[in-house]
C-alpha cells in the first residue's frame, strides 16, 4: 500500500476518441484513469503545473465506506434554501454564461467554454451525463455535471456564480452526486484527479473512503 498521497512514477499518455462508450466500458475507462473531453478520451500520468513536473493522480470514493463529515454537513445545511434539479445535459447560453464568469477562477489551461469539457453535445454522448443544476429564486447559480455508468460515476465539472462563492457550492454538488451514485446502487464515484504536490484541488482529499490511483499498482486506500 502506498503512503498518504504518494505514487510511483510511471509515464503514461494514452488517447483515444469515441462518440459511444457502453456503460460498463465506462466503468472500466474510469478504473484504468481515463477521462473524457467529449469524444476524446484521454489518461496520462504527468502534467506540468505550477512550473513543476506534477504526477497525476485520480481519485475516485468507495461508496460503501463514504461518511458525511461535520464540515460537509454544514454545507448541506447551509444550501437548504437552494433549488436542485437533475437533468440529462444541454448546454446553452445561460450555461455557457454562467461558466464565462466562473472561469475566472482558472489561472493555467483557461477553458474556452463549458463544451470544452463535455462536449458541443453532452446529451448524445459519448456516455450519458447528467446536470446537477442550483437555483436561487429561479436563477441558475451553480451546475456540475455527472457522467453516468453501469455501477460507477464520474464527476466531470462544476460551476458556480463568484457572488456565491461562499457557499462552497463546487463541494456541495458533489455531495449531491454522491447523494446520486449511493441511491442508484453505484459502487465508485470518480472525481478527477489531485497531484503529489499541494494545488487548489487537494479539498478533494477531505472526503471519506477517498481512494488514490497508483499507475502501477492500481488503487489504494487513503
Amino acid at each position: 500500500m502506498m503512503n498518504s498521497w504518494e505514487t510511483e512514477y510511471i509515464d503514461i499518455d494514452e488517447i483515444f476518441e469515441a462518440k459511444y462508450i457502453q456503460p460498463q466500458k465506462m466503468d472500466k475507462l474510469w478504473e484504468k484513469g481515463w477521462r473524457h473531453l467529449g469524444p476524446v478520451f484521454r489518461r496520462y500520468s504527468i502534467r506540468d503545473w505550477s512550473d513543476k513536473i506534477q504526477l497525476v493522480i485520480p481519485l475516485r470514493i468507495n461508496l460503501k465506506n463514504f461518511k458525511t463529515s461535520k464540515n460537509h454537513k454544514r454545507i448541506i445545511r447551509q444550501n437548504v434554501d437552494l433549488d436542485l434539479k437533475i437533468k440529462t445535459t444541454i448546454l446553452d447560453n445561460e450555461r455557457d454564461s454562467l461558466f464565462q464568469l466562473y472561469k475566472t477562477r482558472f489561472t493555467q489551461y483557461i477553458p474556452e467554454s463549458l463544451a470544452t469539457f463535455l462536449g458541443e453535445h453532452p446529451e448524445k454522448g459519448p456516455c450519458k451525463n447528467l446536470e446537477f443544476g442550483l437555483y436561487k429564486k429561479s436563477h441558475l447559480i451553480a451546475a456540475s455535471y455527472l457522467d453516468v455508468g453501469k455501477k460507477a460515476a464520474y464527476s466531470q465539472c462544476a460551476m458556480f456564480h463568484p457572488e456565491e462563492s461562499k457557499r462552497s457550492l463546487g463541494t456541495y454538488t458533489m455531495l449531491k452526486e454522491i447523494e446520486y451514485a449511493i441511491n442508484h446502487q453505484m459502487d465508485f464515484y470518480y472525481m478527477g484527479y489531485v497531484y503529489n504536490n499541494p494545488s487548489e484541488l487537494d479539498y478533494k482529499k477531505n472526503f471519506r473512503g477517498v481512494q488514490g490511483y497508483d499507475w502501477k499498482n492500481g488503487w489504494y486506500d487513503i
